[in-house]
């Protein structure tokens, strides 16, 4: 017949036992978000202009029959790294309270999704 105890959460004895005290630790935000680190922020930013400066080079160095494929390199490289900076701006607004209902968050918000659709 099972045992319809409740059973208290607990080390076992065997590891040393006593009563296990569960308590709330604080956290910087963006320890659920990695990648809103801000390393890794920088280092995205980073790696988005080095996108853009190789894609330049190999425009300014390209052959004439390869020239209009370059530009549209560069130009995607550069609405990728805009859609990247406004979506960024919408995360900095939301770390700093402002929410969905604050008009610059909305503007903020639309012209992100419209980089967005852009690179495309």
């Amino acid at each position: 017949m099972l045992n319809k105890e409740a059973i208290d959460p607990c080390v076992p004895a065997a590891l040393g036992g006593g009563k296990l005290v569960i308590q709330p630790v604080q956290v910087p935000a963006w320890s659920s978000k990695p990648s809103r680190r801000p390393y890794a922020i920088q280092d995205a930013l980073k790696a988005s202009q080095q996108t853009i400066d190789t894609a330049r080079k190999a425009l300014a160095e390209g052959k004439a029959e390869q020239i209009a494929e370059l530009k549209a390199r560069v130009a995607a490289a550069e609405a990728h790294d805009a859609a990247f900076k406004a979506v960024l701006k919408v995360e900095e607004m939301e770390d700093a309270g402002k929410g969905k209902d604050a008009p610059e968050w909305v503007a903020a918000a639309k012209a992100a999704t419209h980089a967005q659709r852009r690179k495309r």
